[in-house]
């Protein structure tokens, strides 16, 4: 793969994912728990393993992950489900209409070890 090709895949990479947020508490049990926020699970929980692998990183440790919960907070499916037929009508006039960066919020309580 040329380096060309690499920067390309590079910034999409940080495009898409940018769309995430992630925010560590370390609590006095010395476990760390780690709030990501993102309008697709996946990438919620992508942006909170990052963070916890990092945060162990500096020690020579690695991030295991004790728990794990998500919850959906965006709108109803129904809705969801009327602005993408509203996108097929109207050629996507309503381009990310319904989505918020705070749809997915995902908690993971690790440690490192």
């Amino acid at each position: 793969m040329s380096m060309h090709s690499r920067l390309a895949v590079l910034s999409l990479v940080v495009i898409l994912g940018g769309c995430a947020s992630a925010t560590a508490l370390q609590k006095t049990d010395g476990t760390i728990e780690i709030v990501g926020l993102s309008s697709s699970e996946d990438d919620a929980l992508e942006a909170v393993l990052d963070k916890g692998l990092s945060a162990c990183k500096a020690s020579g440790k690695t991030f295991a992950v004790i728990d794990r919960q998500s919850s959906y907070r965006g709108i109803d499916p129904n809705m969801r489900a009327a602005i993408s037929i509203a996108n097929v009508l109207t050629k996507s006039s309503f381009s990310g209409a319904g989505r918020t960066s705070s749809d997915w919020r995902v908690v993971v309580v690790g440690k490192c070890q």
